[in-house]
């Protein structure tokens, strides 16, 4: 059994415990406060119930939901939350009753405030506990429930007050503690509601957990820059979506970097479920493309294949305006045994956007190894030379 759910267990326990004594005392005192606390532990039984219910059935992966039911855990959470306004409000209701009654007089009140004594220090003990099993584990719905028994800690010391200045003879103190409970409950329910609909709505993660993931990924061989991170909480989960800009983009080499990234990641972050690598290019929104050239680093060749080098230009996101060129020399120029095939993917290699010919290479092996690299071809059978490429390329729409 989980830590979280033993701890589900305990509350629910002391729950049912604290809620048969206070409502019984109740019963012969005639203290609203203490039966609104008798009911609110009662709604404390319910509430640890579907905590370990949804520990239990949260991780679970089926057909109809493969990424696992997560999310269940802050259902429950804004569950817990909406139970805790209508206590409040029931609480609110009683008191309010029992000042237009006014003149009732409580009966042995010494008993309430010892039942109330040793209840509050046994809530007190479980909400500590909870929360501290909560926050390790990371768990939403265990974290909400402490926080509604921190809430039980609060009530119990105010109905003590509240009791005692009645038995001294200062009236309506019993109902004005019912009141103070329920303000102090009403608060805590909107919180956990609130906290359990920010996941429910997939609110961003907490900065401090994206910038862990952020340095990771940058600390991993292979990383030139990381571009965006985005994560978001799923019950006590988390999926993080790093996007990096690798130092080459070798295809063979992609599969590791990304399966690195993500052991660097989960090593870095607890109860990380997912993390997805996105690998995207320096100057996204750009386009680098590639002209082949002969020996003179002037002549555009009837076949991409006999270039001896390779122009580079970078074009700018309207494609209207050169931003840079480069030149880098064909591995496999003269080497009759490389083909077509081997060209295209030191072209890939290089982070090719765009392949200019001036011959068709539809159907052949090239353009498929093209494809499969992300790499166009744009068939320009008009270029001679680098000049009139780049006039045509900018001219392009």
């Amino acid at each position: 059994m989980r830590r979280t759910e033993k701890a589900a267990i305990v509350s629910s326990l002391a729950s049912a415990a604290m809620a048969a004594a206070m409502l019984s005392v109740g019963a012969v005192s005639g203290s609203v406060a203490i039966i609104a606390m008798g009911i609110d532990s009662s709604v404390d039984i319910f509430a640890s119930a579907a905590v370990f219910a949804g520990l239990r059935l949260s991780e679970r992966h089926t057909r109809n939901f493969p990424a696992g039911l997560y999310k269940l855990e802050n259902l429950i959470a804004v569950a817990i939350g909406i139970m805790i306004l209508f206590t409040a409000y029931e609480l609110v209701r009683e008191s309010i009753d029992k000042i237009v009654r006014s003149g009732e007089k409580l009966e042995m009140a010494w008993l309430v405030i010892a039942v109330m004594a040793a209840s509050t220090a046994l809530v007190l003990w479980v909400a500590r506990y909870k929360r501290k099993v909560g926050m390790e584990e990371n768990s939403p719905s265990l974290v909400a429930d402490a926080e509604r028994s921190w809430g039980d800690v609060i009530s119990g010391i105010a109905v003590m007050v509240g009791v005692a200045l009645a038995a001294a003879g200062v009236p309506d103190m019993d109902a004005i503690a019912g009141l103070v409970v329920a303000l102090y409950l009403a608060w805590t329910g909107v919180q956990v509601g609130l906290e359990g609909l920010r996941v429910l709505l997939d609110v961003s993660m907490d900065k401090d957990i994206l910038e862990l993931a952020r340095s990771a990924a940058l600390a991993t061989p292979g990383v030139r820059e990381v571009r965006e991170v985005l994560g978001r909480n799923s019950g006590s989960y988390r999926f993080i979506t790093i996007s990096v800009v690798p130092s080459t983009f070798d295809m063979r080499e992609a599969g590791e970097l990304s399966r690195c990234i993500k052991s660097a990641v989960e090593d870095a972050i607890e109860k990380v479920d997912r993390v997805r690598v996105e690998l995207v290019k320096e100057g996204e929104g750009r386009s680098l493309w590639a002209v082949p050239l002969l020996g003179d680093g002037l002549t555009v060749p009837g076949r991409f294949d006999e270039a001896a080098s390779f122009a580079f230009l970078e074009l700018d996101a309207e494609g209207d305006r050169v931003l840079s060129r480069e030149e880098a020399v064909n591995p496999y120029a003269g080497d009759p045994g490389a083909g077509a095939v081997k060209t295209v993917v030191f072209l890939a290699l290089q982070g090719v956007d765009f392949l200019a010919t001036r011959e068709s290479l539809r159907g052949s092996a090239a353009a498929c190894v093209l494809e499969e690299n992300g790499v166009k071809i744009s068939e320009l059978p008009g270029i001679v030379d680098l000049p009139s490429a780049e006039r045509a390329l900018t001219a392009l729409k």
